[in-house]
Formats: structure tokens, C-alpha cells, sequence
């Protein structure tokens, strides 16, 4: 029975499964959509966490300039301590002044060329419309060696922060660039604006900036800024573990790519040299800084990023929709690829020029699926084991009953056949007339063991009663006549035959008389 339903349930299971194809794998995709979405959460952490940075430092140094109105050597040194020590995910931290006059201290080690320059930082500095140093006399450089107007890039001492080595020197007009002029522009609502990406002076790093413009009596004191290179960024995003399945970018709402999980190659146009390319379309002092040549998401070369994006821009039209989490964000299968895609959009603000990124997850639909199902194949597995336990169990139980129940019904059996045996060899005897044996029924030495069974019982006591029977019955008859009966089988009956016999008579002398004298009980023993 055991084996039986075994082998039905194993069918039973399989036609259901055939039966039921097409809803697994759907089961499969909802799962891994789920799963998918749950991961773009995390994603959107991550990236919230790293604009975040910046964004903090911003507010922070804006503070500290309208409230503390600190000189500039504190300035400078605060500067450095908060870069070398606190902010490791910012790549610069800035100061622009409205006379001209800018301070920045810049990391190396976000930068793809670390190798190019000594030293984890450098500093830059502009002097301004006229070189006056006197209220910056230990962190800023001397008079002498600046020229008015251009900006110099020092090494500097990765202890105290203090410029070193002049590195080279550009000119550039600080108050015409993306950050600072956006900055004043949004001074009705006091935000923090992002910029454009550009390419830093160092020509090694590909960066946004944000900043926010300090007021004083009305008029602007000066622009903090803060930048986060797009190297660091997609650094982050090739940290998060469906990185290495698949692929996660950001680009922003005109399809340019800001990060990617496969590198800065993805993101940016590259030289031969890798140094990146720059745009020509605006002249390069309508907004100070140097704009990169972003690659736009079908020309990157990669599957994961151009089949993504062409998918969902065709069927879910990506870039014209908010793709507000929990109401508008997109977690979709392509079929035909295999792959699974979300969608969701990333903004820092209301204002004009606040971020306003797409962030995209493409991965092979196997990357959920093979877990999910390998799970299930496990649990699935561990279910037929116990079910093949419990099958060897009642096999076990089964053959031990079995054994058991043989065992008993030879005890029984023994204790039935040994006294029938008995009882059967003396029948043969009686039926024999073998009046030694019938003594030794009557004397009690014939045993047929205990006789518990109260039916064997019965025959041996009705087979004892009819032995003494018999015994008695040839104490008054000729015993060969009682054995020729028995052996005859048959009722005996009067009649007469006709035979040759002979016929003896005889008397005891005496015998009258001596009865007469003798008690009843002494005249029976005389033989």
C-alpha cells in the first residue's frame, strides 16, 4: 500500500507540474520582478546617500560663512580638514567670491591617473581682481608668484594642507562658471543647485559640482561648492552586488549617461590617451569650466545598457515620465531578451537646475530565476528525502509486522500441531487396541503438553475418555472381538453365522460354596 501511493503521488506530481508550465513561469517572473524591485530600493539609497554628501557640505560651509564670518587662513585650513578628514566621498571642496578670487582643494584619489601626480591633494587658488594676501597670509600662496586673473593648481602637504609645488597655471574667470551663476540665479528659493558635468582643471576627473550662494546684506558673499566626480560615482554602482550580472546606470532626461556599473568608458567620451573629450557645441567661457562629451545611452556599446533603455523608452516611454516610486516606476520582462529592467526616477529638488536622473537596473532574468528556482529545487529535494525516509520507514515497520506475525503463528502453530501429533500417534495406538498404551493413557504418563488452547484440551480429555472406554468395554468381552469391531468400523448389531467352533465348558470345584463364605469385596481380587 506504502509502495503503492509512493509511486501515485510521484505521478500526480508531475502531471501537475506539466499541466501547470506556463503559470510557473510565470510565478517565476512575478517573484523575480518583486525581488528586482526590492534591489532598486537599495540602489536608490545608495545614490540618494552619495549626492547626500555633498549636498550636506554645501549647507554646512554656507553656514559657516554667514554666520561665523571666518578669515581666510581659517577658511582655507577648514577647507582641508574637511576634505582630508570628514567628506571622503567629495572630490573638491570650493569657495568663490564675487571679486573673483576662488579656493579649492581637490582629491587625486578619485582620479582613473592617480599615478600622474604626487600627493592625495592639491590646491587651487585665484586671486581675484587684485592680489591681496594679507588676510590669507599662512595657507595662501604669496603675491609674488601669482598672477592676477588665472588660477594656480599647487601640491600640498597631505598633513597640514599647505600649498607646496606650483603645478601649473590657466587663466579662467571663476564668476562666469556652470555652478557659480546658477547659484545667484536661485537665490529666490535658497537651494542647493547641481551643475552640468564638466571636466575638472585637473583634466583627469569628470565632475557635477553642487553650490549655494551666501547673501550679506543683500548681496552675494560668496558660493560654496562641493563636487562628486562621475568616476566615483560609477565606482559605487560596480560596488553593488547585481553589478557583476548585470548592469545599473543613470543617465539624465535627454538619454546622457551620468554613471555606469562598467566604467567611466560608458559614460563619457575617451581620447586615445583616455583623456576625456570635450564638448564644442558651447565656447568654453560662456561657462568657465570645460563640458565633457557625454555619451548618449545608444552610443556606449553595451547590450545591457542599449537594450534597457531602447526597450523601455519604446514600451514605457521613460524619459517623459516622472517614474515617482511607488506610483509611476517601472519593473518590467522582456521576453524575448530574458531580461529584467526597473526604472525610476531620481530628483533633489523642485528648482530648474536640481538633479533629475533615471536610474536603471537591466539584468538577465536568471539572475532571480536560478536562485529561486535552485531554492525550490532544494526544498523540493529535501521533500523527497523525507518522503523516501518515510517510504523506508514503513517498509521497515511493514517487514518487521511481518516477521513478527510469522514468528507468532509458528509459536501458535507449534503449540497446536505438537499435542495433535501426540494425539494422533496414540488414536493409532487405541485404534490398535494396544492395551499397554491405553494403561499408560490411563496412568497419566501420555502428556500433550500444557493445553491452553481450550479446543486441543477438549479433544485430549474426550479422546482419554473414550480410550477408557474402550478398556473398560474389552474387560467384559473378548478383546480380539472389541479389535474386530474397531478395525471393522461398524456398529455392532445381533445376528448369527454359521462357523466351525469348538466349545469349552468348564466349572470350579467348590466355587459355589467358597462364594457363599467369601465377602463380596475379597471374592472380586480371586482371579
Amino acid at each position: 500500500m506504502s509502495v503503492f501511493w509512493y509511486r501515485r503521488s510521484s505521478v500526480v506530481v508531475g502531471e501537475f507540474l506539466d499541466k501547470s508550465h506556463e503559470t510557473w513561469e510565470q510565478c517565476l517572473e512575478n517573484i523575480s520582478a518583486q525581488l528586482h524591485d526590492q534591489a532598486s530600493w537599495l540602489e536608490e539609497a545608495i545614490i540618494r546617500e552619495t549626492l547626500a554628501e555633498p549636498t550636506r557640505v554645501v549647507q554646512l560651509n554656507a553656514d559657516l560663512l554667514s554666520t561665523l564670518e571666518p578669515t581666510m587662513d581659517d577658511l582655507v585650513n577648514y577647507t582641508f580638514l574637511q576634505l582630508a578628514k570628514h567628506f571622503t566621498r567629495i572630490e573638491g571642496i570650493s569657495y568663490t567670491f564675487p571679486t573673483g578670487r576662488y579656493v579649492e582643494y581637490e582629491r587625486n584619489s578619485h582620479h582613473p591617473g592617480i599615478a600622474w601626480r604626487q600627493g592625495t591633494y592639491t590646491f587651487e587658488y585665484t586671486p581675484g581682481d587684485d592680489l591681496n594676501t594679507t588676510d590669507c597670509k599662512i595657507m595662501c600662496p604669496p603675491s609674488t608668484i601669482l598672477t592676477s586673473g588665472d588660477t594656480h593648481q599647487f601640491s600640498v602637504d597631505d598633513r597640514t594642507g599647505k600649498y607646496m609645488q606650483l603645478l601649473k597655471q590657466y587663466p579662467v574667470t571663476r564668476t562666469q562658471e556652470n555652478g557659480y551663476r546658477r547659484a545667484v540665479e536661485s537665490r529666490a528659493k535658497g537651494s542647493t543647485i547641481w551643475t552640468d558635468v564638466f571636466i575638472m582643471y585637473s583634466g583627469r576627473s569628470i565632475a557635477l559640482r553642487a553650490a549655494k550662494a551666501v547673501y550679506s546684506h543683500g548681496l552675494v558673499a560668496a558660493v560654496a561648492g562641493a563636487d562628486a566626480t562621475l568616476d566615483n560615482l560609477s565606482g559605487i554602482l560596480a560596488e553593488i552586488d547585481l553589478a557583476r550580472t548585470g548592469r545599473i546606470f543613470i543617465m539624465d532626461r535627454k538619454g546622457r549617461m551620468i554613471a555606469s556599473s562598467g566604467g567611466l568608458h560608458q559614460v563619457i567620451g575617451i581620447d586615445f590617451k583616455g583623456q576625456p573629450l570635450v564638448r564644442h557645441d558651447l565656447p568654453q567661457d560662456s561657462l568657465g569650466k570645460l563640458l565633457a562629451q557625454q555619451l548618449f545611452w545608444n552610443m556606449t556599446g553595451d547590450e545591457f545598457i542599449m537594450n534597457a533603455t531602447g526597450y523601455l523608452i519604446q514600451k514605457h516611454d521613460i524619459l517623459n515620465r516622472p517614474l515617482r516610486r511607488n506610483t509611476d516606476h517601472v519593473v518590467v520582462v522582456d521576453q524575448v531578451r530574458e531580461n529584467i529592467y526597473s526604472a525610476f526616477g531620481l530628483r533633489s529638488g523642485d528648482s530648474v537646475y536640481e538633479i533629475d536622473w533615471i536610474i536603471v537596473n537591466s539584468q538577465p532574468l536568471s539572475t532571480y530565476t536560478g536562485p529561486v528556482q535552485d531554492m525550490i529545487d532544494r526544498q523540493l529535494e529535501e521533500h523527497q528525502q523525507s518522503l523516501d525516509h518515510a517510504v523506508r520507514l514503513a517498509f521497515a515497520f511493514t517487514a518487521a509486522f511481518v516477521l513478527l506475525g510469522t514468528l507468532l503463528m509458528a509459536l501458535v502453530a507449534r503449540a497446536v500441531t505438537r499435542p495433535l501429533r501426540a494425539l494422533e500417534t496414540d488414536m493409532r495406538a487405541v485404534a490398535n487396541f494396544n492395551n499397554d498404551f491405553i494403561d499408560q493413557i490411563l496412568e497419566g504418563k501420555r502428556r500433550y503438553g500444557h493445553r491452553k488452547i481450550r479446543e486441543i484440551k477438549d479433544i485430549c480429555d474426550s479422546f482419554t475418555h473414550m480410550a477408557v472406554g474402550l478398556q473398560s468395554f474389552s474387560r467384559y468381552m473378548d478383546p480380539h472381538l472389541v479389535q474386530t469391531l474397531v478395525h471393522k468400523k461398524r456398529r455392532a448389531v445381533l445376528g448369527m453365522a454359521k462357523a466351525d467352533v469348538t466349545v469349552f465348558f468348564s466349572d470350579i470345584a467348590g466355587f459355589t460354596t467358597m462364594a457363599e463364605s467369601l465377602g463380596p469385596e475379597v471374592l472380586m481380587e480371586v482371579h
